[in-house]
């Protein structure tokens, strides 16, 4: 088994959009990973590393993106079953999770948030139920709607034309519904003269 076959099949458990993302190395020291060049932390990430004649599964902490594991394999097929094994563990952990902790999952590996940030995120959507549960729905289907195919309307907006007018990413564009209902007059202001950027 290579690499990419272990990557589709990895997309392919129940819960593969809330595990964590794979990144494309160039090395890994006792704390970081290489990447164009350039050492740094990356949360919630895993990778197999081609290294002279090893193959170095890795992966990285939630939190500050520090690596938490690396082993060696002389072989690509060990490396990679022993990654899907990895992935099939968090996979079933998953099953037990709450909505707002697959949906602080999926944020870290959407954006690349440290968990502290996602579950800033998640715990902003999650104090408007109509945003949240269509969220968690995109969260699993990369879909626009609820789970019935309706879509969550604010002043006007949904999700998807905050998505497709206004250049919002889709996290950035339910955190923007959740926004118009909190702040009508001031988010409808800013959608007229455009969304300031942080």
């Amino acid at each position: 088994m290579n690499i990419e076959e272990t990557l589709a099949l990895i997309e392919q458990f129940e819960f593969a959009n809330n595990l964590p993302r794979y990144v494309t190395v160039e090395d890994v020291s006792d704390s970081q990973v290489k990447i164009s060049g350039k050492w740094h932390n990356v949360p919630y990430a895993w990778g197999i590393l081609h290294k002279e004649d090893d193959y170095i599964f890795f992966e990285t902490d939630d939190d500050n993106g520090f690596l938490r594991s690396a082993k060696s394999f002389t072989d690509e097929d060990s490396a990679c079953l022993y990654a899907i094994e990895g992935m099939k563990a968090i996979s079933s952990s998953l099953a037990s999770k709450t909505s707002l902790e697959l949906i602080v999952r999926f944020i870290m590996k959407e954006c690349g948030y440290a968990r502290i940030r996602a579950e800033e995120m998640g715990g902003k959507l999650s104090r408007h139920k109509e945003v949240f549960d269509e969220f968690d729905n995109y969260s699993r289907t990369k879909q626009f709607c609820n789970a019935d195919g309706t879509q969550t309307e604010v002043c006007g907006y949904t999700a998807q034309k905050l998505f497709e007018s206004h250049g919002l990413s889709p996290l950035g564009a339910y955190n923007y519904l959740a926004y118009l209902l909190e702040e009508p007059e001031r988010g409808l202001e800013y959608l007229r003269k455009g969304i300031p950027r942080r």
